[in-house]
C-alpha cells in the first residue's frame, strides 16, 4: 500500500502525542525470554483509531470502564501493532517521530534481531542478551523523570 506523507506524518505524531512504543517481556513458556514489541494508542475518539486501522493494521480493543473517581469517565479505546506489520509502519513513521524517535529506532533494531533461523531452534546468548539490552533501554527511556530536587530561594538578603 502507498501511504501519503501526511497520513505518516500523522501517525507519528498520534504516537508521539498518545501512544507508546515498547518492548516487555512475554509471559510464554519456553526455553529463552520472549520479548514482545509494541505500538499501543489509546484515545476515546474510536474514529481516530479506526482511521488508523484501515491505513495501517493492527487491533482496536475497547478499554473497560473507568472507575468512579477517575478524572475521566469517557470510553476509551486501544489500537495495538505489532510482528511485521510494527516492522513496516515504525519504518515508515520513523523520519516523522520527535519525542518517540530513540524508542522507535531501538524498536526497529530489537525486531531485526527475529527471523526464521530462531523459529522453534533456542536462541542464541548474544541475541538473547540484545534482545534484553534493547528493552531495559526502552523501559528506561519510557520511565517518568526523576523528581526534579528543588534549588534553595535565594533572595537579596542571603546574598550577602
Amino acid at each position: 500500500m502507498d501511504y501519503l506523507i501526511t497520513d505518516l506524518a500523522y501517525l507519528a505524531g498520534i504516537i508521539d502525542g498518545e501512544g507508546s512504543v515498547s518492548i516487555h517481556l512475554g509471559l510464554a513458556k519456553k526455553k529463552y525470554p520472549v520479548y514482545i514489541a509494541q505500538v499501543v494508542v489509546v484515545n476515546s475518539d474510536v474514529g481516530l483509531l479506526d482511521w488508523i486501522y484501515s491505513r495501517f493494521g493492527g487491533m482496536i480493543h475497547k478499554k473497560p470502564t473507568p472507575k468512579s473517581g477517575w478524572a475521566t469517565k469517557r470510553q476509551c479505546y486501544t489500537w495495538t501493532l505489532t510482528g511485521y506489520a510494527l516492522d513496516r509502519v515504525l519504518s515508515l513513521v520513523s523520519p516523522y517521530m520527535i519525542v518517540k524517535k530513540q524508542q522507535v529506532d531501538i524498536v526497529i533494531a530489537f525486531r531485526k534481531t527475529f527471523g526464521p533461523m530462531h523459529k522453534g531452534n533456542k536462541l542464541p546468548t548474544d541475541i538473547a542478551e540484545l534482545r534484553k539490552s534493547y528493552c531495559d533501554t526502552v523501559k528506561r527511556l519510557n520511565a517518568p523523570p526523576a523528581p526534579s530536587v528543588p534549588l534553595p530561594l535565594v533572595t537579596p538578603a542571603t546574598t550577602r
